[in-house]
């Protein structure tokens, strides 16, 4: 039983189920406390998972703090996620006097009164297209989470029963844009498992720039659900690169010094 409504506080539910409850931070409302996600664990007698009743709002420039909720969910095991509102943005389609296709909501239709863009919050569009926000969605919920140590990479399956069987790693080292070297490694990971992989020595760039190191898993042949080619996960780091400090020249001549009782002259050149 989950009903948010009736006070997040309350023993009558089967599970924490708050709105919008923050990870770190609480919010001590007179009414209804609503505690960091993190505290509400520890609360004296509480036992109960939680899961997020709504906790991102996908409207416009959104999912900035998905990735603090993600990391959490991971780090605690009775933190069970929760829901994005929402999927899709629920605009209809209208033409404009050229033909050309727009969204139309919230009195584009002369309705009055209109909730304006409050229908426009999904991770896609209506046509199904994605927005920015899909691209985190995608990455923080990926099922395969990665760390680098010195030449290895850890590649962790977050998958509970699926043995990786259609996954290639292809990583790649590249200075401001520009590849250097690249390679990939067939994945054979048990669930909830690790593999290690230890990559070649890799090459040190002769001029200064970024440098970073890319992994994406890739599914080699197509599936039920995706084509051939599609990536499943990714992670980048920002590599040490050597810094090239260019020693000042001499001047040609050096400069000429003299001096008297009352002042001194420096002279350089003619």
């Amino acid at each position: 039983v989950q009903y948010e409504g009736g006070g997040a506080d309350t023993f009558a539910t089967d599970i924490i189920g708050p709105m919008y409850a923050r990870v770190d931070e609480d919010q001590p409302f007179p009414a209804v406390p609503k505690w960091s996600i993190k505290k509400w664990l520890s609360l004296p007698g509480e036992l109960r998972p939680l899961i997020l009743c709504e906790y991102a709002h996908a409207m416009g420039n959104s999912l900035g703090g998905f990735a603090k909720y993600w990391q959490a969910f991971r780090q605690y095991p009775r933190l069970q996620g929760g829901f994005v509102w929402d999927w899709v943005d629920q605009s209809l389609i209208k033409y404009d006097e050229n033909g050309n296709p727009w969204s139309a909501y919230g009195g584009d239709f002369g309705d009055t009164p209109n909730d304006r863009q409050f229908c426009m919050n999904g991770l896609v569009f209506a046509d199904r297209t994605p927005h920015p926000a899909l691209t985190e969605a995608k990455h923080q919920q990926q099922f395969f989470q990665f760390r680098l140590s010195g030449q290895t990479i850890e590649v962790t399956s977050e998958y509970l029963f699926r043995h990786s069987d259609n996954e290639l790693l292809r990583w790649m080292v590249a200075l401001d844009g520009k590849l250097l070297t690249s390679g990939e490694v067939p994945l054979d990971v048990a669930p909830q498992s690790k593999q290690l992989i230890e990559l070649p020595e890799l090459p040190q760039p002769e001029s200064t720039g970024q440098l970073w190191l890319t992994v994406h898993v890739v599914q080699p042949n197509a599936t039920t659900w995706s084509a051939a080619g599609h990536i499943s996960a990714w992670q980048q780091w920002r590599l040490a690169e050597n810094l090239s400090v260019t020693q000042p020249s001499a001047p040609h001549a050096i400069p000429q010094l003299t001096t008297s009782e009352t002042d001194f002259c420096i002279e350089l050149g003619n």
